[in-house]
């Protein structure tokens, strides 16, 4: 067999040549490679050296090319396909070339684009007219390529595997008829189950996850659209003890019966960043409920969200950070119009709450029995219909540092804040324009023995206390290097 040298190589060979006078082996003349027949058996680089004061080198034995060698021109077509060198993954094999047919089964790149024996499902002219079917007949983590159409189907993952769609999610779509959940995966060990470029739709689960179920598995979801489905928990997205990645990817006007009208958490590890859930109801976490587990939900919006008891955009039982994110115009009927976060302690950082609305306590965020770092976000135009506007502290000890609070609402006390039965230190903060139909404009210290430091209250209003109005009894309580200035009691 002849050995195939590029002429990239050429150069470190033509030097090695040049330094130990070896003749090239073969000239490629008529089939296109380079003619090295003008080259000097002595060569410049010799009397370089010699100027140098250099020893003449001799050839190294792994420099020379092999007697069957044949010089390689990038630009040449060998196997006559249409492809050149350059661009062909096997120029020996004309059936095999960019654009050519994949074969099944054959354990061959036919079409040279990095992928091995992937399937093509179409309606006309794929592998498959069924995603399923391919589903059924393929290797462990093999590539279904899906044509755009809509397919009438429920999924069912027990092997890692790749599923993506040629032209996206806006013409690609899996929809479930309203009689099953669209998408399972259960006990799919890495890489594990990814999807990509889909429209998810119409499922519907008389348990978890309307669209998507996600047991014990591995699961990537990117670029692709979860809408109008339902479920009893997880009216979208339901992943119990996963390793979950889900990035760029919208989860719109899905409903649950309990907890998690878009996505439900329980166990998982991960991340959902890039991504919008809007438009969602359910009990708790009318967007998305988390419990335990460390999903990070970061670069998000979570918004127009409705929950019937608390967490209106999220409800969080959980450790796992959230960053970056935008909580808008979410309601929800008892607590936390924007955000609950029950009895644990995540990290808040670099996020908005706006226009959010509670029925009972804290329209932009309520804090309960939890140790939350709270830091650089934003609590505007919230709306309480009782306590705290923008943000309530209930018996938790918080962190919260050089965050925002203005134009927030609340028909009781506490238009900004309000805190009662713990320490948390609120620092660097500022406390503006909100208003109190009670106490508290801008902060009520309800017995609690918080310490507030390098705040700034201006332009609030209450009942009593524009700035801040205090209950303490028998603890301490400190106000510290703070500004409260142009303040309203009526």
């Amino acid at each position: 067999m002849t050995t195939k040298t590029p002429l990239a190589l050429l150069s470190c060979i033509g030097l090695a040549l040049g330094c130990g006078g070896s003749p090239a082996h073969e000239e490629a003349g008529a089939d296109g490679g380079v003619d090295l027949s003008d080259a000097s058996p002595t060569g410049e680089a010799d009397a370089d050296e010699a100027d140098a004061g250099a020893p003449d080198a001799a050839l190294p034995p792994d420099a020379a090319l092999p007697p069957d060698a044949m010089i390689i021109d990038p630009e040449m077509d060998y196997d006559g396909d249409g492809y050149p060198y350059a661009d062909d993954c096997n120029d020996d094999n004309a059936s095999i070339h960019p654009g050519a047919d994949e074969l099944l089964l054959n354990s061959t790149d036919d079409d040279c684009d990095g992928e091995i024996d992937e399937l093509f499902v179409c309606a006309l002219g794929g592998d498959y007219s069924s995603i399923q079917a391919a589903i059924d007949s393929a290797a462990a983590n093999t590539l279904i390529e899906v044509c755009a159409g809509t397919y009438a189907e429920h999924l069912v993952f027990d092997q890692a595997m790749r599923l993506r769609s040629r032209d996206g999610a806006l013409t690609t779509i899996i929809d479930g008829s309203n009689t099953e959940r669209v998408v399972v995966a259960a006990n799919v060990a890495a890489p594990g189950v990814e999807l990509t470029g889909f429209t998810l739709r119409h499922g519907l689960a008389g348990s978890y996850g309307g669209a998507v179920r996600c047991d014990a598995s591995t699961m990537t979801i990117k670029d692709s659209t979860i809408k109008d489905n339902a479920a009893d928990i997880g009216g979208a997205l339901s992943a119990d003890s996963c390793a979950l990645s889900v990035d760029n990817t919208d989860f719109l006007n899905n409903t649950a019966v309990a907890s998690g009208g878009g996505i439900f958490l329980r166990n998982s590890s991960g991340s959902i960043s890039n991504s919008e859930v809007s438009g969602n109801t359910g009990h708790r976490g009318g967007g998305v409920a988390q419990f335990e587990g460390s999903v990070v939900i970061k670069d998000s919006r979570i918004a127009q969200n409705i929950a019937n008891n608390q967490g209106g955009g999220v409800y969080h039982s959980s450790d796992a950070s959230f960053l970056r994110n935008t909580v808008e115009g979410n309601r929800s009927v008892h607590r936390g119009g924007g955000m609950t976060v029950d009895e644990h302690a995540p990290t808040i950082d670099d996020s908005t709450y706006q226009d959010n609305m509670s029925g009972d306590d804290g329209g932009g965020l309520h804090l309960f029995i939890s140790q939350a770092t709270v830091t650089n976000s934003l609590f505007q135009d919230n709306d309480a219909g009782d306590d705290a506007g923008g943000v309530r502290i209930l018996g938790s000890q918080i962190t919260f540092t050089n965050n925002i609070l203005r134009n927030n609402t609340a028909q009781g006390d506490g238009g900004g804040m309000k805190v009662s039965h713990n320490l948390s230190q609120i620092t660097q903060s500022t406390f503006e324009n909100n208003t109190a139909e009670g106490q508290g404009g801008g902060i009520e210290i309800d017995d609690d023995h918080s310490l507030v430091s390098q705040c700034i209250f201006r332009g609030n209003t209450a009942t009593s206390g524009g700035g801040v109005h205090t209950y303490v009894v028998g603890v301490p309580l400190r106000i510290e290097n703070s500004s409260i200035n142009n303040t309203t009691a009526t």
